[in-house]
């Protein structure tokens, strides 16, 4: 039985990565996946500005269900 919790053992990515891969803007991804379940919210230095790291599986359930 695999008990290492999901967020471990998926790669993430930041919105800028998904933004040149599809050819929308960082906002628009940012936008899209704010509030998705699983989407890491990370605090930047001075905790002044959370970043988002968006896990590969969720990134393609949201492009299917864009591009669709």
């Amino acid at each position: 039985m695999n008990t290492t919790p999901a967020a471990i053992e998926q790669e993430h990515r930041a919105p800028t990565y998904f933004a040149t891969k599809w050819g929308v803007s960082t906002k628009t991804v940012i936008r899209w996946f704010q509030n998705q379940p699983g989407v890491l919210k990370v605090r930047g230095m001075g905790g002044k500005r959370t970043e988002l790291r968006i896990p590969l599986s969720v990134a393609e359930k949201i492009y299917q269900e864009r591009s669709a």
